[in-house]
């Protein structure tokens, strides 16, 4: 991975999401990731684009085909460990509770497996 892609993909995401529910560590980040304040704004011109990039459609796109992962998002697949969590929960659900569940035998049935 290009690490100056991945530097303009994380100022764009960083500018693209609200960071407030992140409280103190949101603010360093989105400090940490602010090209337009810094005092080489002008030499900085692709980082200010990506940071202006989030803050106006938010559309970050344009820089995944350089740095497919994010910093900031889990990566999502279905070996992750919540996933195989979740695959238990729902074949869990898919079973039959043998406390409730019922069996309807024929009485005939019942003599002649026990004859």
């Amino acid at each position: 991975m290009d690490g100056k892609s991945c530097l303009l993909r994380a100022i764009c995401e960083v500018h693209g999401q609200p960071l407030h529910h992140y409280g103190f560590l949101g603010e360093i980040l989105k400090l940490f990731f602010t090209a337009s304040k810094s005092p080489f704004a002008e030499i900085l011109e692709e980082y200010v684009a990506a940071e202006r990039t989030g803050q106006g459609d938010g559309e970050c796109w344009p820089y995944y085909k350089d740095c497919p992962k994010s910093l900031f998002l889990a990566n999502n697949n279905k070996y992750s460990e919540d996933a195989v969590h979740m695959d238990e929960e729902q074949e869990n659900e898919n079973e039959i509770d043998s406390r409730t569940s019922k069996v309807m035998l024929d009485s005939s049935e019942l003599n002649t497996q026990f004859m």
